[in-house]
């Protein structure tokens, strides 16, 4: 009987997990915090189970629950605060299920945002000049040579954060509009990271998925750059493509393996259109990224990789597809071409041009179709009942 796969969540991200492990014969546990999400219509989904609680106690729950199985499952969280949460208590976790991920320590230290711009400059990698804050008055003490515009982010999202706050980063010009959009997330999470806004497009966001086996080999890579973010340049990736770029591939080894890094992991650029210099932005640690289909569609099927390494079984033979695929979530993806029309900043003829096939979608899939079509009807009974 093989070891079962359990993912902590079902956005998108878990969607794609579950996917890659399904397809390949795997049953795949869903832990979800809601039951009305249109991703729970998934085919490979074998069972659901639902937990309401903050991620502490989604460890507990775990942990209670872990002699309901044969054999240990393989856990896939998919949020950093759940990855935070199993690092605390690693130790633990690791006598009932199988995880891939570095020590705690380093867990910590590479998603808080200022202990990662300090661990970069001290292995020679590029980052935008950066400090932390903890209070309003942290702001008015910023050093005249601090240039803006600059972006905002908490140290990490936690659960509050999560709950209350819709955005990842903000922007903002001028001191009294940094200390606004400090506002929007203090209450909830009051330490952040100051950075040096980096000019350019979202077009000039680049990032490296990786696979780093537990014995801190690099058993997998793919760089992608991305097409177009929603909402426009701080946040989430609505539309990649494959690129070729040995110089983020090569920071993004470099990185992980200074850290002595094991899991799925990858990272975030920007490049500089003054210097042509790829800087580092953040890092995405003990996880899968939201968009990890985007590996998949072009031939790394990475959650597999991790659920094989977990197991301590052999790793197969895997090649990128030559004929590359993008990766389109459609909704927001609409979204930020309508803005960007409307602002002149893209023309129909471009974005017709940036979604040709081959391509695969974030949550419509021919094997998969259920979560799609539920997906539309669920939209379209919303419009009608309006």
């Amino acid at each position: 009987m093989r070891s079962k796969a359990i993912v902590l969540g079902i956005s998108g991200n878990g969607l794609g997990i579950a996917r890659s492990l399904g397809r390949r014969g795997i049953e795949v546990i869903i832990i979800a915090d809601t039951n009305t999400s249109a991703n729970l219509c998934s085919r490979y989904l074998s069972e659901k189970r639902y937990f309401c609680g903050n991620e502490s106690e989604l460890v507990e729950f775990l942990l209670g629950i872990h002699g309901e199985f044969d054999q240990k499952p393989v856990l896939f969280p998919i949020r950093d605060a759940t990855v935070l949460a199993l690092a605390e208590r690693i130790g633990e976790v690791r006598k009932f299920y199988h995880v891939v991920m570095p020590d705690a320590e380093v867990v910590r230290r590479a998603l808080c945002k200022t202990t990662f711009s300090e661990m970069a400059e001290e292995f020679g990698l590029p980052v935008p000049k950066s400090t932390m804050i903890k209070c309003d008055q942290d702001i008015s003490r910023l050093t005249s040579d601090f240039k803006y515009p600059v972006i905002i982010k908490p140290e990490y999202r936690n659960d509050r954060y999560i709950a209350n706050v819709a955005g990842k980063a903000f922007i903002a010009d001028s001191p009294p509009e940094l200390l606004e959009q400090y506002s929007r997330f203090a209450g909830y999470q009051p330490e952040a990271i100051v950075q040096e806004y980096i000019p350019g497009t979202d077009a000039d966001l680049y990032f490296c998925f990786q696979y780093h086996t537990a014995e801190g080999e690099l058993a997998a890579s793919l760089c992608g750059r991305k097409i177009r973010q929603y909402p426009a340049s701080c946040g989430s990736t609505c539309s990649c493509e494959v690129v070729t770029c040995p110089e983020v591939e090569e920071i993004t080894t470099e990185f992980f393996r200074r850290i002595h890094y094991s899991g799925p992991g990858s990272m975030e650029f920007k490049r500089d259109p003054r210097d042509k210099r790829f800087y580092l932005i953040e890092p995405t640690i003990g996880r899968a990224d939201w968009n990890n289909a985007f590996s998949e569609g072009n031939g790394i099927p990475i959650p597999y990789l991790n659920y094989l390494d977990a197991l301590t079984l052999p790793l197969p033979k895997i090649e990128q597809k030559r004929i590359h695929r993008r990766w389109i979530r459609w909704s927001a993806d609409n979204e930020a071409v309508r803005i960007m029309i409307k602002r002149k900043e893209l023309k129909l003829s471009d974005w017709i041009s940036s979604i040709r096939p081959p391509f695969t979608s974030a949550i419509f899939a021919l094997d998969d179709p259920m979560p799609s079509v539920a997906g539309i009807m669920r939209r379209l009974k919303r419009k009608i009942g309006r």
